[in-house]
């Protein structure tokens, strides 16, 4: 008798808020997550919907290979979102077995 278990569609994220703390006007900031595909088929990575022009993605690779890792870069540039407490967002849509979702990555930043 053979059980074959039905694989997860498991897809792992090491941090999905930063916090800048202070950041001078015009400065840029680039934070790194860090994406794990613990499933048995690779994952297509795609960047969606910036809360601004002041936060842009970019990823690694655009296909995670299975039980590989990569690297989720976002940029938040101050000189394009104004001064004082910002809070922005950027969204990375991820597709297995052509079943699409999303994940919400915040930036939290005091522009001075």
């Amino acid at each position: 008798l053979i059980i074959l278990k039905p694989y997860t569609k498991m897809i792992t994220f090491d941090k999905t808020e930063f916090d800048l703390g202070n950041v001078k006007y015009g400065q840029t900031v680039t934070v790194t997550a860090i994406i794990t595909n613990s499933n048995l088929v690779p994952v297509n990575l795609s960047t969606t919907n910036s809360s601004c022009s002041c936060t842009t993605g970019q990823v690694e690779y655009s296909t995670l290979n299975p039980n590989s890792k990569s690297e989720f870069k976002i940029t938040f540039n101050s000189n394009k979102s104004g001064r004082g407490t910002q809070v922005k967002s950027i969204n990375l849509d991820y597709t297995i077995d052509r079943v699409t979702k999303s994940k919400t990555f915040r930036i939290k930043a005091n522009v001075i």
